[in-house]
């Protein structure tokens, strides 16, 4: 009996003999027979607290059914989910990286086959999902234009700098400001930097002995109050 096999006959899955099968190293990607994943039965069932286990382990909740002769549907585990009805499991595959725009292989979305079969909770779960990554790539875009925009900036002044003639530093702005935006370029050189100043830090303190500088003050020192000596009077 396969890991498919015990989630879909054992008692609420059995979870316990899912994990030992896991821990022992068995592929959470796993297609039976039929191109069924373990992912995808857990989710048919509302099984939550297996469906948690399985994406903790890394199964891929993108995974479409392949079978042309006995399971062609392409469907996702998301899919089976909402047929299914089960709202908390199409939640829980959401915040985990299920993709509620693959189709099947009949061209539906998730969100068409909750539509069709009238599982009104799991289409407002999906409608908010699918605008809130709109509005996420949108956000997101517009970030990266920003940052591509003030990158080609900064590499045209800097090419402006460079000790060659006019039109020399010009064509090299030009060059460079055809670079497309690398965001892991740009983090790598602000990493550098920060490493660079950390550097200098730790060698300022070594050639203190260890203790930081403090600037002298130019604040003058209040002058000590004289205490007034007693003395005797003489008769």
């Amino acid at each position: 009996m396969d890991i498919v096999d015990i989630i879909q006959y054992r008692e609420n899955g059995d979870i316990r003999r899912v994990r030992e099968l896991l821990d022992s190293g068995v592929d959470p990607n796993f297609k039976n027979r039929l191109g069924t994943t373990a992912l995808m039965m857990a989710s048919a069932w509302g099984y939550t607290e297996i469906v948690r286990l399985l994406l903790e382990k890394g199964a891929d909740p993108n995974i479409q059914t392949r079978n042309r002769v006995l399971y062609d549907f392409g469907d996702t585990a998301l899919m089976f989910a909402t047929l299914e009805g089960e709202t908390e499991t199409v939640r829980l595959l959401l915040e985990n990286g299920a993709n509620p725009n693959i189709k099947n292989y009949d061209g539906d979305t998730a969100l068409d086959l909750a539509l069709r079969h009238g599982h009104t909770d799991i289409v407002e779960l999906l409608e908010s999902y699918i605008r809130s990554t709109k509005i996420q790539s949108r956000f997101r875009g517009r970030q990266t234009r920003r940052k591509a925009r003030t990158q080609k900036a900064s590499q045209q002044l800097k090419a402006s700098l460079l000790p060659v003639d006019y039109d020399v530093s010009k064509m090299i702005g030009k060059r460079l400001s055809k670079m497309p935006y690398n965001p892991e370029v740009a983090t790598r050189i602000r990493e550098e930097r920060e490493n660079e100043r950390i550097a200098d830090y730790v060698n300022e303190l070594n050639k203190s002995g260890g203790k930081k500088k403090h600037k002298k003050s130019n604040r003058k020192k209040k002058p000590k109050s004289k205490q007034k000596s007693k003395t005797k009077k003489k008769n």
